[in-house]
């Protein structure tokens, strides 16, 4: 049995991936998936985990797993769990600055795996990385859009950069894995594929040429508009949030300004074509 963990990261093109995957899984009956709302526990878990840092979160994150493992049939293909929050909290989040938690997660869910599983199976972890520049600006505009960030985009990248080294924790992953494979791929090339952001994950599924095209693309999720300047629309919705209004009234406003973003993204559009 294969079993394939890809764990984001945030803003790296996972949420249209876990979209297409949910829309295919019917079609994938040998293959087990644990999407994000699947394993809503787990991410609960995690998010705990990476915001306390207490041995005890870590135990319950290792058994949500266990848990969910264990509910599953083994006489298929294998096993894909793709969700970002096994990550733990997305940085800008209170007190987080980075992904350094993730070697921590991702060694606990290998050793879950094998305890579970057996240290024979097949198991690979995945992980979507991209420029950090771009990177940062996405979990920014992620956290003033859905959160009460009211920093600028400027503030944020100052804040978080230093603290962003990715490198640094995909080395410390691979060490804490230790044979365990552990593959990466930057959104920026695999979403030139015919087949966007999943091809890669389909690649380790190995399918079949039948199969692969039943797999159908989904377009990008949690889109920006276009034909604006994303700085100062970033910006816009941290400044309602700086306003401390009441969470229906902040929701208003930013509904408002998004409604006029994507009436600019309508023209743009109808300009091109």
């Amino acid at each position: 049995m294969r079993v394939i963990v890809h764990a984001g990261f945030h803003k790296t093109g996972s949420s249209t991936i876990q979209a297409i995957l949910r829309e295919a899984r019917d079609r994938l009956p040998d293959w087990v998936f644990g999407l994000r709302y699947d394993i809503a526990g787990i991410s609960r878990a995690a998010r705990h985990v990476s915001l306390n840092g207490d041995p005890l979160e870590l135990g319950l994150f290792k058994a949500a797993l266990a848990d969910w493992l264990g509910e599953q049939h083994r006489d298929g293909r294998g096993i894909v769990i793709s969700n970002e929050r096994i990550m733990g909290a997305m940085p800008g989040d209170p007190n987080v600055t980075s992904y350094a938690v993730a070697p921590i997660l991702l060694a606990a869910m290998r050793d879950v795996i094998h305890k579970q599983l057996g240290k024979s199976v097949d198991l690979q972890f995945y992980l979507s990385t991209r420029d950090p520049a771009a990177w940062i600006d996405s979990l920014h505009w992620q956290q003033v859009r859905t959160s009460t960030l009211a920093e600028t985009q400027a503030s944020f990248r100052a804040r978080i950069m230093p603290q962003f080294q990715i490198e640094s924790v995909l080395a410390q992953t691979r060490a804490a894995l230790r044979d365990t494979p552990l593959i990466t791929h930057p959104l920026e090339h695999s979403k030139t594929r015919p087949e966007g952001p999943i091809a890669p994950l389909l690649d380790l599924m190995n399918l079949s040429p039948a199969e692969r095209a039943q797999i159908k693309p989904a377009p990008p999720q949690n889109a920006r508009p276009r034909g604006v300047d994303l700085t100062a629309l970033a910006d816009a919705l941290a400044a309602i949030n700086a306003q401390e209004l009441s969470a229906d009234a902040a929701e208003q406003a930013k509904r408002d300004v998004m409604r006029e973003a994507w009436r600019e993204d309508a023209k743009l559009r109808a300009k091109n074509d």
